[in-house]
């Protein structure tokens, strides 16, 4: 098979299996494989594979169609204009989390885990291979951003910011427990998808 119909092929069986961006995760892989840039891809599809090549291929496409992320897959992932080691044993960041730093890079700021352990099922199966501990916060999901909230005023200096990246539909509650902390210019905004995703507020 060449190249291309490697791609082609791989991109069919990723869609039947319910892969995001299937394309890309095929390209990524296929890269890997050859140990070339996923752009130097376009310029040999022609190229024919050989058995060798094709069989590393297979394993990693089987892995992925089963839910392991692409980043485990690969060994690394770039965060921030940083490319760093991943694998099973840290979270893979989210684009919402580089976000947050590009919103942020001179504030405190936090990303703790804000899931509810009550919403495990609604979770993707990528997501589910992070540890759990980068993940659960407890049965309603906010409690330890509440804690931080309650905490953070003795680490922050006068008008310190606190930002805080959380989940969905936490946004009210987790209002309500800044202002009755006392902290001023409460703000929240929306990610890139239209998500309240993080609080902004000052203390002091």
């Amino acid at each position: 098979m060449t190249v291309l119909e490697v791609l082609q092929a791989t991109t069919a069986f990723f869609k039947k299996h319910d892969i995001e961006n299937p394309r890309l995760n095929a390209e990524h892989l296929l890269a890997h494989v050859l140990g070339r840039k996923r752009i130097e891809l376009y310029l040999d599809f022609e190229r024919k594979l050989t058995e060798t090549e094709l069989g590393p291929l297979r394993d990693l496409v089987k892995r992925r169609s089963e839910g392991e992320p692409l980043q485990h897959l690969l060994g690394t992932v770039e965060f921030c204009g940083h490319v760093f080691l991943c694998d099973k044993r840290a979270m893979v960041p989210r684009p919402e989390t580089e976000e947050l730093v590009e919103l942020l890079k001179s504030e405190i700021v936090a990303n703790l885990p804000y899931i509810s352990t009550q919403d495990r099922r609604t979770l993707s199966r990528e997501v589910l291979r992070d540890p759990e501990i980068a993940l659960f916060a407890g049965a309603r999901g906010d409690e330890l951003v509440r804690e931080l909230i309650n905490q953070a005023p003795t680490r922050l200096g006068p008008g310190g910011t606190l930002a805080l990246e959380i989940g969905l539909g936490q946004r009210d509650a987790l209002l309500s427990a800044l202002a009755e902390k006392n902290y001023r210019d409460i703000c929240s905004k929306n990610d890139y998808n239209g998500v309240t995703r993080f609080l902004f507020a000052r203390y002091g």
